[in-house]
Order: structure tokens, then C-alpha cells, then sequence
């Protein structure tokens, strides 16, 4: 189960207020929009909001996150450059999307998703394969949060982050905090420290900033992600 944050002690916080767009409607229904830059922890789009748009991300990363019945943030994913937010939404989106970072994202407006859907087969092929994607995704953090230990989550963090930047990159930029990595695995932040400076205790990575972490030896985190004990 993710662990979800708890509310200071006057209750829940106020709800943000309705998002504005400050973008005009294109003027025909096949025309796009340009990209968008949203400032890091600017929201894209609120949980239960009209889901009028979908939106890929372009540069940059976004937190999505739900609200618990007793009022309570669940982190649920990351979007990275190349990833579509609200596809398939219904009336309303089901999470709230924030910008991490400084992000460009192009807006798509439901009419447009939807012609494209039935007129564009590259588009919908596209579609089918980010609704697998998140299949898998889902699933895979089914597993990761149910099973595994906490060193095993880190790593399998690690690993599905690198190689959502690439060809399982070498060095990853981490455009979230160790609070959020925390919520996302259902551990704690010291949990989540100590398990980095094991890691680099055992020559797997290196840490050159908080932010920025090197792998130094992709076979054996790639080992500990799939629950091998380390043991250097």
C-alpha cells in the first residue's frame, strides 16, 4: 500500500482553486495548441476538473497524485518526456498533475483526441500502446509495493527511471525529492536515504548531487532490483 501524507492537525487544506487556462480555444477542431511551459509546481490539471485536455509531455517531468476520502495526498506516477497525461479520462480527471520542473506539455482538446482516435490509425495505434504501458506500469507497482524489500524497491526505482530516459541511462537526473520517491514506494524518507547510501557503499552508484544519481553497475542493480541480496 503507498503511504499516503498526513494532514496538519487544523485538517484538510483548502482546495486549490478551479485552473484557468491560459491558453485560447483553438479555433478549429483539428487545429492543436502549441506546447505549454508550466513552471515547476504549477498544476497542469486538478483531480475531479472537467478532463477537457489530454497532454504529452514534451520536456521536463510531472507528480501525479491522488486525494485520499480522508483528505490525505497518494502519489501515483511520474510522467516523463514522451508520456501522454488523461488519456482515456472520463467526465473529470482522476488525479491532479503538477509540474516537478520547469515543463512543456501540448495540450490536446477532447474533440481533437477523440476525431484523431477515429480518423488517425498512427494515433490510435500510439494510444493503444500508452494504455499497455500503463497496464504494465500499474501492475509492476502492484508487485513492487506488495512484495519486495525496501532496497529492492530503490533499486527497481532506479532501474524503470533509467530506462524510461533511455536506453537504461547512465546517469539519471531525479527531477523529484526523496519525499516523493518515499511516497511512491510506500517507505519512509529515512528509509529511502539509507537505501541510496547502501547502494553507494557498494560501489552500485555514485551520488555526485542529491539530484543526480550515476550507475556505476548496471548488472548488479538490476540484481538487487530483481531480489538478489547485495552483498558487497
Amino acid at each position: 500500500m503507498q503511504l499516503a501524507r498526513a494532514l496538519p492537525a487544523s485538517g484538510a487544506p483548502a482546495r486549490p482553486p478551479t485552473l484557468t487556462r491560459p491558453w485560447p480555444a483553438p479555433a478549429r477542431a483539428d487545429v492543436e495548441a502549441l506546447p505549454r511551459l508550466f513552471r515547476a509546481k504549477e498544476m497542469v490539471f486538478l483531480e475531479d476538473e472537467p478532463a477537457d485536455y489530454a497532454y504529452r509531455v514534451v520536456e521536463g517531468a510531472v507528480r501525479l497524485h491522488r486525494t485520499t476520502p480522508d483528505g490525505r495526498r497518494q502519489l501515483v506516477g511520474f510522467a516523463c518526456p514522451g508520456d501522454w497525461l488523461a488519456v482515456g479520462a472520463g467526465e473529470s480527471y482522476s488525479h491532479t498533475a503538477e509540474a516537478l520542473v520547469d515543463s512543456r506539455l501540448k495540450p490536446l482538446s477532447r474533440a481533437e483526441y477523440e476525431r484523431r482516435l477515429r480518423e488517425d490509425r498512427a494515433f490510435l495505434d500510439e494510444m493503444m500502446q500508452t494504455a499497455a504501458s500503463k497496464l504494465r506500469q500499474a501492475e509492476e507497482q502492484m508487485i513492487l509495493l506488495g512484495q519486495r524489500s525496501a532496497l529492492e524497491k530503490v533499486a527497481s526505482f532506479l532501474v524503470s527511471f533509467a530506462r524510461r530516459l533511455g536506453e537504461y541511462a547512465v546517469e539519471v537526473r531525479l527531477p523529484m525529492d526523496r519525499t516523493d520517491i518515499a511516497d511512491y514506494l510506500g517507505l519512509t524518507i529515512e528509509t529511502v536515504s539509507r537505501k541510496f547510501t547502501q547502494l553507494k557503499v557498494a560501489g552500485v552508484i555514485a551520488l555526485p548531487t542529491p539530484t543526480c544519481v550515476r550507475i556505476l553497475d548496471r548488472d548488479a542493480l538490476t540484481a538487487v532490483a530483481d531480489g538478489t541480496v547485495l552483498q558487497r
